[in-house]
């Protein structure tokens, strides 16, 4: 096995892309992956399903396999998507296979956008090979035949290896020993070199796209949860003490998990700001209004500072709509999370003012304590926005 160090030197590749357009929301997507692309539809028909319904009007089931494609089949590699003639589903139950008119090369034709990932070993070993040249296929293919013949953009879909402990880790191999304090800090390494892997697929598939088409941008997955692990270690993370708690066995999300993977695909598929969202994407699934108000800012922050996404010119505009600035819990007692689009710095700290404007904190860390003040109303203020708050 060839470890990811010899792939290094080929990160310097790295392609200047221009700003990503918009996808409306009723293009049809067809998401061909594994069961790290399986949480936009799982539990049946899935949070990114009741989502994309709500953005068209409709019912979850109405879009399932209509403008939402499911191309998942567990485990499988590029090569095995693009190899593998699949019969339709139904006809042989031991065979794996795609539902009708949803394979990503009989069926391209019927749809409008290409959401592709690598099994997350493809990244990581030169056996990559076959995973650069796998995804210059389907990219090629999509352009060539996506939409009636017209060419359907593709998007890659970075995804992860399991943490330390899951039998989906994976770093041994690569010279990563799984951390033995319980930390996941061995997964943390892994992802580093994973991202690389990400990085060079990404550049072959636009070094050798067809003439004419538009770049392949990446939807980071990877990197959304190396920010999660980040802050969930500096305790920046409201309910949450561990990266493990958004998986059910390590590496598959959990409905936590699935609606930060349901967030990051809404960012990058309509370059739209997932601050305000609901925390109740489907019913029965509930997450803490406080954790999903973190998600959302994360999931912003991150695609719009990371140029592969095609999304850094969103991150420039300074909202000052009171809307986009949350506070919870609220009322509360002992401490605030302050939520925005934006990070907090010592350059631009949280702010508290009583409402005679008189100021009772200045902080530029998270949680903000509000334990010492008096009962009362505040308000909030961080850079120019302001949300009141009340301290019981």
């Amino acid at each position: 096995m060839v470890r990811i160090a010899f792939l290094l030197p080929l990160a310097s590749l790295c392609q200047s892309l221009p700003p990503k357009p918009a996808y409306p929301h009723n293009i049809k997507q067809l998401h061909c992956g594994h069961s790290l692309t399986a949480p936009l539809f799982n539990p049946w028909p899935g949070q990114w399903c009741h989502l994309i319904a709500s953005l068209n009007g409709l019912q979850a089931w109405q879009v399932r396999d209509v403008l939402v494609g499911d191309a998942t089949l567990p485990g499988a590699w590029l090569r095995f998507h693009w190899d593998t003639t699949l019969i339709p589903c139904g006809q042989d139950p031991s065979y794996s296979c795609y539902g009708p008119n949803l394979s990503p090369t009989r069926d391209i034709s019927q749809w409008d956008l290409l959401v592709i990932t690598e099994n997350y070993e493809g990244p990581m070993n030169l056996t990559a090979q076959q995973s650069l040249q796998h995804l210059s296929l389907f990219v090629n293919h999509a352009w060539q035949h996506g939409r009636g013949g017209q060419g359907a953009p593709t998007l890659l879909w970075t995804n992860w290896a399991g943490i330390d402990g899951s039998p989906y880790y994976f770093g041994d191999a690569y010279g990563i020993p799984a951390a033995t304090d319980g930390s996941a800090s061995g997964w943390r390494r892994l992802m580093d070199s994973l991202e690389v892997g990400w990085q060079i697929m990404q550049d072959h598939a636009n070094s050798n796209r067809p003439s004419g088409s538009p770049p392949v941008y990446i939807i980071p997955g990877n990197r959304i949860m190396v920010r999660l692990y980040d802050d969930i270690r500096q305790g920046r993370v409201a309910g949450l003490t561990h990266i493990s708690q958004v998986f059910t066995d390590g590496v598959h999300p959990n409905d936590t998990g699935a609606y930060l993977v349901t967030l990051v695909h809404y960012a990058c598929l309509f370059n739209a700001n997932p601050i305000g969202l609901s925390h109740q994407l489907q019913p029965g699934i509930v997450i803490p209004p406080a954790l999903a108000a973190y998600f959302q800012q994360m999931v912003w922050e991150v695609v719009t500072s990371y140029p592969r996404s095609g999304l850094t010119h969103l991150g420039t505009a300074l909202p000052t709509d009171e809307r986009r600035l949350e506070v919870y819990p609220n009322p509360a007692q002992d401490y605030v999370w302050v939520l925005s689009p934006w990070p907090i710095t010592p350059e631009y700290p949280i702010l508290i003012r009583d409402l005679q404007g008189r100021l009772v904190r200045k902080q530029s860390s998270q949680p903000v304590r509000i334990s010492d003040l008096p009962v009362g109303t505040y308000e909030v203020e961080f850079r120019g926005m302001r949300k009141k708050v009340v301290k019981l």
